[in-house]
């Protein structure tokens, strides 16, 4: 499977790399980068609304699942694709169980229940399109989210077998998300609390 890149992200992208090269230089690197399919991205600075809404997420989940069989990462966690020359840093991730790293640095985790996505203008095509393409090839993945950044709206993409997904749109400030992965519910009057929506991030 090839996957068109991203565009866009930030800037123009760098010739290919092995994912040797790309795990050996990432550490020293002076910002974070995504490696799709062999291609270097560097990532985009994040917007105000783009922290709050990360930070609100990891936070509520975090709290609801710490004492239970679940781990929850934030965006400086890398995943790993491996079979698919692929790593991002998704603004947040769960993962049921025991967590499963690529190496014992424990820098590249494997199997997420549940990846979101905070959309933005530059990315918002690829995180819906491209990007679920590939994250929909990890079998431990049951739930994707995308959350936009200028009105209370999600789309919630529910996996039903191997080969369809459930999209709901959820809108509205009254609206709540469901997570059958983590059997939990969030608000998005909760989750949208200081969120100024104004000009596209």
């Amino acid at each position: 499977m090839i996957v068109a890149p991203p565009p866009a992200v930030a800037e123009a992208p760098t010739p290919p790399l092995t994912a040797a090269e790309y795990l050996a230089q990432e550490p020293q690197a002076d910002r974070k980068n995504e490696l799709i399919q062999g291609t270097l991205f560097p990532m985009a600075g994040a917007s105000a609304n783009h922290n709050l809404l990360t930070g609100k997420f990891h936070a509520r989940l975090l709290l609801a699942l710490e004492d239970l069989n679940y781990t929850v990462f934030m965006s400086d966690m890398r995943l790993a694709i491996p079979d698919q020359a692929t790593y991002t840093y998704p603004d947040v991730m769960v993962i049921k169980g025991e967590p499963q790293f690529q190496t014992p640095r424990q820098t590249e985790v494997l199997n997420p229940c549940l990846i979101i996505e905070i959309l933005s203008d530059s990315t918002a095509n690829y995180d819906k399109t491209a990007k679920f393409q590939l994250y929909r090839t990890l079998p431990s993945l049951e739930e994707y989210i995308l959350v936009s950044q200028q009105d209370y709206r999600l789309e919630h993409y529910t996996k039903l077998d191997d080969r369809r997904w459930l999209l709901q749109d959820i809108t509205g400030l009254e609206a709540s998300l469901q997570l059958s992965s983590v059997n939990l519910s969030l608000s998005l009057q909760d989750l949208y609390k200081r969120v100024s929506f104004g000009p596209a991030a």
